[in-house]
């Protein structure tokens, strides 16, 4: 039997990530349940947190699921560090997977990250999109933004 481990529901889209499978339910003005995609997680090759910005509220998650492509769930009501919270655990849990090389130089390739990779080593990168955020917003001068980064990177 499946246990579950997170869901996320809201009025259009349901989340439900049990140990072995992902199932969404997108929901319908009138009808619940009206479309349903399930995968099992051991074909999941990659996770990507899809972060709310200043210009759009939707926060999400990205599976990179084999044979099929990137699944995009996006959410607009729940708390951002819950889906951020749980990108993390997932990724985390990813097993690493060796990737066929490309015919030619046009293919594209998606590279998982290995297991090893910790919420620390994801933190920064974060972090240095939200500086260059405020760069281009003009908060911060490129001096400080250049001392925040070697600092963050360990420069």
């Amino acid at each position: 039997m499946s246990e579950l481990k997170y869901q996320v529901v809201e009025p259009m889209i349901e989340l439900y990530v049990y140990d072995d499978k992902v199932v969404c339910y997108y929901n319908g003005c009138f009808k619940k349940h009206k479309e349903e995609i399930v995968f099992p997680m051991s074909s999941v090759r990659g996770i990507n947190l899809q972060k709310a910005s200043m210009w759009n509220g939707t926060c999400g998650i990205s599976f990179l699921v084999e044979g099929h492509g990137w699944y995009n769930f996006g959410f607009s009501y729940v708390d951002h560090e819950l889906i951020q919270k749980i990108a993390t655990e997932l990724q985390a849990q990813l097993v690493p997977f060796s990737v066929p090389q490309p015919e030619n130089e046009y293919t594209r390739v998606e590279v998982v990250k290995p297991r090893t990779q910790t919420a620390q080593q994801i933190i920064p990168i974060e972090e240095l999109k939200k500086l260059k955020e405020l760069l281009d917003a003009g908060v911060i001068t490129q001096e400080d933004f250049d001392a925040k980064k070697k600092q963050l990177l360990g420069l």
